[in-house]
């Protein structure tokens, strides 16, 4: 059990935030002291309400001891073992807390609600006037208490806590207010582990039987509803069962939602159902791969017909079976040019640029822009949906009235659409997914002698690259939903199973459509006997029997995509710690249902590798007592390598900003010689010169014409830097940003910044070192001088042991009390 103090002024929302989190994770219990004592206090023959009952209705509190055996009871319940207790109300004086620490130990955490002390009055008056204690004389006493009181322990716990302390304000969507608490509570080393417990549920044995339903109960849900989701269940709470059936104008129609049915259904002979078939004949499509039915899979003619869908998915399988490099390369390009080109972002806007550049780029080449891609596709997703999204009576029209339409309205928009797609295939480039496909469907034409003209192949190529524009969508939906509960829940992608888990999540979340539709070619008998005869439209719920990815003959080559892009991104990211800066929930992102979810509040996040990241990728030995990393080895995984010089440089843009430098004043500075590759790439980043500080003799220089500086490393050993004469004098009056691979005893550091304020020239101001950077902070940091004194100090990695991490900690938190 973990303790986390949800505090603030009364009436400032403790209680709203304390369910909402619960409603979040059902691992918090949320403990309000306050409710626990009315509870007592309803009691008239309770000893507690005996004795204070008018005590308390004048704003008074209740003694100490009593409220220490009240919580006291509370917390020892045996079902908060292992769980996140958000206590409400306690401890408000500095003796309550000196008590707490005694009893309980310190908080794991607190939560802190800013909110305008006139808002809070104006709201305990509007409270429920039930309560005894909310007359005005009442609330002007409590609010007096509080400011005198708990206010300032209050802050003294902040202080000791630090990090661990969350103040955040609560004038926001409750939503979007919990979302941000949430993500922060992650972020606590002791917090995060029992918030990552899984839930144990019982399940429910499941039928498989197919049980009839009348029409009568299938069309007042409909109707009643207007909602195929909603209907369904009501149907199945009527019935007691998972699957059902019905017969329309003669014809048998089935659901099922249990998976060794569904499977049974996906490996049978069967074609597409009334939807997405006609919305292809909507757009005019003939050969669209989503549409176009298998036939016999074993070859590519079936009584003097060419098998299309053969030949388009062979294509297919022949060209992404050697992508998975380009896919890999593509996907680092374009989080380079989105994700991490900014410190702060947007994450669902972010996510669909990175997505849609990505997908365009692998498709088309680089003779498509982002920006016309997105206007295209934006176009097309809104005749979809007006077509078919939101067209809840499809599904019961077999001959495609409804979809006809809805459509005929934007027959013109449709016409446009599919024009600049091929106006896309056209400009595509050769190594493009699309005009690779196009060799591919006009070789394996060659080879099986099929006949097919190339205009022919030109529409099969039209029509496939349609569908290609939309196939994707699945992928960016679930991808982004497991991207936000990993920042959400600060999930570690490095390990196996939270990383299955967060994609779980994402296909929980993000699933798209998740009733799909088939026509039976020939009758299916189901395991238990059942027989779903030939010409039966059934609705397979694959969400729900957890069948997110086809089966059987409806395997598609999809999967191999998914499974390159996917494993690729987590290792991209999974060095990157992404933290909640703000969460609101804005209109755009208030319109997911069933079939096209989405979550409603939008994730504005920062990022910066992990602290520990260097110490999974670097060898390590130990000198004179100290361990030594190499490390270069970071510069030779390339990933690493690119997001350690864009943080690097995004700090020193941020600092140039921030105190309003020139940007022609600025010198970066390096000593030789593991400094040099991460200065060299920030350098050339940011267009600024980069010189050199070289050991003792390396300049090949006689002394005269040289500045040295000695001084003793960390470990005992002593060395020399030198400098020469000119460039000290062409850098005075510079402002230097100084970056080295690492800081340990500061000793090095501090020569190589005496050398560069080095003043030869009294008619000249010396340089001045701004700010230092560097990659890793060294087990033997205790002993650094106060290099920040003066100057901006930074690091990436923490290489530091745990024993003197947990050192510095107690450091930190005694430096806090004293400040406090």
């Amino acid at each position: 059990m973990k303790i986390i103090l949800l505090a603030s002024g009364p009436g400032s929302g403790k209680s709203t935030q304390g369910l909402a989190l619960t409603a979040i994770n059902k691992n918090f219990i949320y403990l309000s002291l306050g409710e626990t004592v009315r509870q007592f206090l309803k009691d008239p023959e309770h000893p507690i309400s005996k004795q204070y009952t008018n005590s308390i209705s004048q704003g008074n509190l209740l003694p100490d001891e009593v409220i220490q055996q009240i919580l006291a009871t509370e917390l020892l319940k045996s079902d908060y073992k292992d769980k996140v207790i958000l206590l409400d109300g306690y401890p408000r004086t500095f003796a309550q807390y000196e008590d707490f620490n005694k009893t309980w130990g310190k908080p794991a955490g607190l939560i802190y609600l800013d909110i305008n002390e006139e808002i809070l009055a104006l709201r305990m008056q509007s409270r429920d006037s039930s309560r005894s204690d909310n007359n005005d004389n009442a609330i002007k006493q409590r609010l007096k208490f509080y400011q005198e009181n708990t206010k300032p322990v209050l802050e003294k716990i902040k202080g000791e806590l630090g990090k661990d302390s969350i103040t955040i304000a609560t004038d926001g969507p409750v939503h979007a207010t919990s979302i941000a608490i949430y993500s922060q509570l992650q972020r606590i080393k002791d917090i995060h582990p029992l918030l990552q417990k899984e839930q144990v549920t019982l399940q429910k044995p499941i039928s498989t039987s197919i049980k009839p339903v009348g029409l009568s109960s299938l069309f007042t849900q409909w109707w009643h509803t207007g909602l195929e989701y909603s209907s369904i269940k009501a149907i199945q709470a009527e019935y007691q069962t998972q699957n059902f059936s019905f017969s329309i104008l003669n014809k048998q129609v089935f659901f099922l939602q249990t998976p060794e049915e569904i499977k049974k259904v996906l490996a049978g002979k069967s074609h597409l159902g009334n939807v997405y078939r006609h919305f292809s004949q909507a757009a005019q499509l003939k050969y669209d791969f989503v549409a176009t039915d298998s036939g016999d899979s074993h070859s590519y003619q079936n009584n003097d017909q060419i098998n299309v869908w053969k030949l388009i998915h062979n294509a297919f399988g022949q060209v992404l079976k050697g992508d998975r490099q380009r896919i890999e390369y593509l996907t680092d390009k374009h989080l380079n040019n989105t994700f991490f080109a900014k410190k702060t972002f947007e994450l669902d806007t972010t996510f669909d640029n990175f997505f849609s550049g990505f997908w365009a780029e692998y498709l088309f080449g680089q003779a498509v822009s982002l920006e016309s891609y997105q206007r295209n596709r934006n176009q097309l997703l809104t005749i979809m949906k007006q077509c078919f999204y939101n067209n809840y009576y499809k599904i019961l029209d077999p001959i495609g009235l409804t979809t006809w339409i809805y459509s005929h309205s934007v027959n013109n928009l449709l016409t446009e659409g599919k024009k600049t797609i091929q106006t896309f295939i056209k400009n595509s480039s050769v190594d493009s997914m699309v005009k690779r496909f196009e060799e591919a469907l006009l070789r394996i034409n060659e080879q099986e002698k099929l006949g097919l003209t190339k205009e022919k192949i030109a529409e099969i190529l039209n029509d496939c690259v349609f569908d290609l524009i939309f196939e994707p969508d699945f992928l960016e939906n679930v991808m982004y939903e497991a991207l936000a509960f990993a920042v959400k829940e600060n999930a570690d992608l490095h390990d196996p199973a939270i990383r299955e888990k967060v994609y779980q999540q994402g296909m929980n979340k993000g699933y798209l459509f998740p009733i799909r539709s088939r026509i039976l070619e020939e009758a299916v008998t189901l395991n238990n006997g059942s027989i779903l005869p030939a010409g039966s439209a059934v609705f397979l719920d694959l969400k729900t029997a957890g069948l997110y990815h086809s089966t059987g003959a409806r395997r598609c080559v999809g999967q191999t995509f998914t499974h390159y892009f996917k494993e690729h991104f987590f290792n991209q990211i999974e060095s990157v710690e992404f933290k909640v800066k703000e969460v609101t929930d804005p209109q755009e992102r208030q319109s997911g249902n069933e079939n096209v979810p989405l979550s409603p509040e939008r994730l504005k996040v920062s990022w910066r590798l992990k602290r520990d990241e260097a110490m999974r990728q670097m060898p390590h030995h130990t000198y004179k007592g100290n361990q030594f990393f190499d490390v270069l080895s970071l510069q030779e995984n390339v990933g690493l390598n690119q997001k350690m010089t864009k943080q690097i440089s995004l700090k020193v843009e941020h600092f140039v900003e921030k105190n309003k430098i020139s940007w022609q004043d600025l010198v970066i500075v390096s000593p030789e010689v593991r400094g040099i590759p991460i200065a060299a790439q920030v350098a050339d980043r940011l267009l600024l010169p980069l010189f050199v500080i070289r050991k003792k003799g390396n300049n090949k220089m006689a002394e005269e014409f040289v500045q040295l500086q000695s001084f003793d490393k960390g470990y005992g050993d002593k060395d020399t830097v030198e400098l020469p004469n000119e460039k000290i004098k062409a850098l005075a009056g510079k402002k230097i940003i100084f970056i080295d691979d690492g800081l340990a005893s500061g000793g090095s550091a501090n020569a190589c910044i005496q050398l560069l304020e080095r003043q030869l020239d009294k008619e000249c101001q010396p340089a001045k070192v701004v700010m230092i950077l560097a990659a890793l902070q060294h087990d033997y940091i205790k002993t650094t001088p106060k290099l920040s004194e003066h100057r901006t100090v930074k690091t990436l990695f923490d290489c530091r042991s745990k024993k003197d991490l947990r050192d510095m900690d107690k450091i930190n938190q005694m430096a806090a009390m004293k400040c406090a």
